[in-house]
């Protein structure tokens, strides 16, 4: 379909489906809507150009539904017309707003409720100013070892001296969430049971050889008792801390927190239970 450019008056060539093509190239597009078109103002009803469409002229487009209000300027006290949006137009010029925001106001200190003239807004005249920066530095006890603080919280709840004296105060109440959770998430107690318990087998010596002495014992006592039942080592006359001594001893060297231990223990005879039985 053959067609003229609306910006050069070309002939072009539409061949698209939909035969909306207006111009020759995108420089006739681009320079057509950057052209200024002729349009009429809807509040003063003169004519204006401008590239895009508009309800009104360059004078009436700020003030375009705004009511004019008559003011005085707060600090020479000529008349102003206030004619923004909120009204909230108070100088008649920057010079004015300055010049009042350096004049000093007459305020009432909250502390001693006595008058005294600033710039800024303030709560405090200069006597009480540096007393209020300590105001919150109030002298307490430790809760926990009745040593002597200061508190410079806001809040005010600083009440311990130091983080071992926190714990130690709240161990209890530690405790009773503990176990608290405990009894409402078991399988999840478990699971963190059993991965801790592994860990610690496989990487600490000492643990390990409780485990296997408490184990190998147990199996023991369940095995040459009369009636089956098992009680503590303790009453039994075992001391597990003294056969690992025993251990260390023979090693030379301690077990706890040591990798050597472990190169030990592999070439001893403390995975069965014929050593626990002698």
């Amino acid at each position: 379909m053959n067609k003229q450019c609306l910006f050069c008056n070309e002939d072009i060539i539409d061949n698209s489906p939909t035969q909306s093509k207006k111009f020759c190239s995108e420089v006739c597009s681009n320079a057509y809507r950057r052209k200024q078109k002729p349009q009429r103002c809807v509040n003063c009803d003169k004519e204006f150009y401008h590239h895009n469409v508009r309800q009104f002229c360059d004078t009436c487009g700020p003030y375009a539904g705004v009511k004019k209000i008559t003011k005085e300027c707060k600090h020479c006290k000529l008349e102003i017309i206030d004619s923004t949006r909120r009204g909230g137009r108070l100088f008649c010029s920057e010079t004015c707003s300055n010049s009042y925001r350096q004049l000093k106001k007459e305020q009432v200190c909250i502390n001693c409720k006595d008058k005294f003239t600033a710039t800024s807004k303030r709560s405090f005249c200069n006597a009480c100013k540096y007393k209020s920066r300590n105001r919150y530095n109030t002298k307490k006890k430790c809760l926990n070892c009745t040593k002597d603080i200061i508190d410079k919280s806001f809040s005010q709840n600083h009440n311990f001296c130091c983080k071992d004296c926190y714990y130690q105060y709240n161990k209890q109440t530690f405790i009773n969430k503990a176990t608290k959770w405990k009894k409402d998430n078991p399988e999840k107690n478990s699971k963190i049971n059993m991965a801790y318990k592994k860990e610690m087998y496989n990487t600490n010596p000492f643990y390990k050889i409780q485990t296997n002495l408490r184990t190998h014992l147990r199996t023991v006592l369940n095995n040459y008792t009369l009636t089956g039942k098992i009680k503590s080592t303790k009453e039994y006359g075992i001391n597990i801390n003294a056969i690992i001594e025993k251990f260390e001893k023979e090693a030379g060297f301690k077990f706890k927190d040591n990798p050597d231990a472990m190169k030990y223990l592999s070439d001893k005879d403390i995975e069965h239970t014929t050593p626990i039985h002698k």
